[in-house]
């Protein structure tokens, strides 16, 4: 009986691998004001655990997709979300792609706020076309597309 469970667990580990493999994933970074604190703060750990999680959710991946969101048309001249890097999961360039995103600030001086369905529906239509893929969404858990008290 253990032999059967562990060839289950095995088999199981082995196609859920393979289904990874073929199977985009996108890591949503958001970089809206309302995340501030973890980009100004010296010690915050924000980075290293995006470049973490790629790297070890990714690490099976044909192609991964890196990109911050903050409120589409808030910032002149960029989207959102915005397509940072979009390849194979090479460490170096995981490192360089999260290291790259800052807090971008809106011609009034303030940062963009956050649109977590403006990041869905964009990821969806433009980045995936519509095809399947894994959304991984990295956020403060704060949505205000309108900067609301």
């Amino acid at each position: 009986m253990h032999n059967f469970r562990f060839l289950l667990v095995l088999v199981l580990l082995l196609t859920s691998r393979l289904s990874l493999a073929a199977t985009t994933q996108v890591f949503l970074l958001q970089n809206s004001g309302w995340m501030e604190p973890f980009f100004t703060d010296s010690k915050s750990q924000l980075k290293p655990l995006c470049k973490a999680l790629v790297q070890s959710a990714g690490a099976f991946s044909e192609e991964i997709v890196i990109a911050s969101f903050n409120q589409a048309g808030a910032i002149s001249g960029e989207k959102s979300p915005q397509v940072i890097y979009r390849g194979k999961p090479v460490m170096m360039e995981i490192q360089r792609a999260v290291q790259t995103i800052n807090l971008p600030k809106r011609r009034d001086g303030k940062y963009a706020d956050a649109d977590f369905q403006g990041a869905l529906n964009g990821t969806l239509l433009d980045i995936l076309d519509r095809q399947p893929a894994i959304i991984w969404m990295v956020t403060n858990n704060k949505n205000d597309p309108n900067n609301s008290p």
